[in-house]
């Protein structure tokens, strides 16, 4: 690679590092708001921050005409897949510590091995599934450690396996969107329709003991803050370089969640949870060099057949 192409891949690297910290960020300030709120309530307040800073910027940049859509149900669909996973997640993150929540989260490559096949008709390797067996294996490893002082809620693990299924879901569903629709539109609706369907639990919603009080309004403004950080530089750092350079460092989810783990709340991992963890990274980079692979080797033998 020539100069500017390594500059390149070192802004995008730098920028997908920052998402994994601006997505832990968001777990970190939407665990602190559930001592506050519900998880729908939490999710309501996180997509009407971020829908308002988004709102804003497309009428003062005079971008509104991109939100033209027609395809309503499949910005709808994917809505929903979205909304039910973040209020999954959400739950999930106020029974649990962050680390491993974010750990079963990171399941979603694994759902969308087994997803791909009945959902798109993508062929997928028995390699593959191997790999995704032995990252389940490695989620079994995490939840179940053998002391019983870190003994997770099983309802906090189904939760957070949830959260990890609807992420696949969303990824399947954008793969479709991406088709005919713009990044930026598909953002603007999934934020409204987590809005609004969130948004009827407000009349059955109460205040905090202590009241909206300032302290609240800056969790409220980090996770919105943090939301739009993660989406911004996951966008741009993606469009720059390869998803097979990238990945690795996506993961760096795992470090931040332990390191707020620690300062938070003085709780560093056992064992079980780095154990079950390098499991499944290593599970879904090898997932990954498999398709990538198997899209070179297409790119290959085509360009083979048209020369």
């Amino acid at each position: 690679m020539t100069l500017k192409e390594n500059q390149i891949v070192i802004v995008s690297i730098f920028l997908v590092i920052l998402n994994a910290l601006a997505t832990v960020t968001m777990s970190l300030f939407a665990k602190l708001l559930c001592l506050h709120f519900d998880a729908s309530e939490v999710v309501f307040l996180r997509n009407s921050f971020a829908f308002i800073a988004l709102a804003l910027w497309l009428m003062f940049s005079g971008n509104l005409r991109i939100l033209k859509t027609k395809r309503p149900f499949a910005h709808i669909v994917r809505g929903a897949i979205g909304t039910a996973g973040i209020v999954f997640g959400t739950t999930a993150l106020s029974m649990m510590p962050l680390a491993e929540t974010t750990i079963l989260f990171l399941t979603w490559p694994l759902f969308v091995v087994l997803l791909s096949y009945p959902i798109l008709r993508e062929p997928v390797s028995l390699y593959e599934i191997l790999a995704a067996l032995i990252g389940f294996l490695g989620i079994a490893i995490t939840t179940n450690p053998s002391s019983d002082i870190d003994t997770l809620p099983t309802l906090g693990i189904f939760l957070g396996l949830c959260w990890g299924l609807s992420a696949a879901g969303v990824n399947l569903s954008l793969r479709w969107l991406g088709r005919t629709e713009n990044s930026t539109s598909t953002v603007f609706y999934f934020l409204l329709f987590g809005i609004a369907t969130t948004g009827l639990h407000l009349p059955f919603a109460a205040m905090p003991e202590s009241g909206f009080t300032l302290n609240i309004f800056w969790i409220i403004a980090g996770v919105g803050t943090a939301t739009l950080c993660g989406q911004l530089s996951k966008t741009q750092g993606h469009r720059m370089a390869k998803a097979s350079i990238l990945a690795p460092f996506g993961y760096t989810t795992i470090i931040w969640s332990m390191l707020y783990d620690y300062l938070m709340w003085n709780r560093l991992p056992g064992i079980h949870v780095i154990i079950g963890a390098s499991l499944i990274v290593g599970s879904n980079l090898f997932i990954l060099y498999k398709k990538s692979n198997s899209r070179r080797q297409t790119t290959v033998t085509k360009n083979q057949q048209n020369s």
